[in-house]
């Protein structure tokens, strides 16, 4: 079965989505597309950014995806 490719851009805002940021910048390059889909998966809710301790909440990735 071939595989199926989706392109999403978000337009995040320094203030506002900060933890975000954060968490998205302490990915792995290639590892950004597995926690998202992680998150679209499970649900997760909060998501954690390795190192600091930080919470990122799945509804605020949500809204910026939307």
């Amino acid at each position: 079965m071939p595989s199926i490719h989706l392109r999403i851009t978000l337009t995040l805002h320094p203030e506002r989505d900060a933890r975000l940021i954060a968490f998205l910048r302490d990915q792995p390059r290639r590892g950004i597309a597995r926690a998202v889909k992680q998150a679209l998966l499970t649900g997760v809710s909060p998501l954690s950014v390795a190192g600091q301790g930080t919470q990122v909440n799945i509804e605020e990735v949500f809204d910026s995806i939307l």
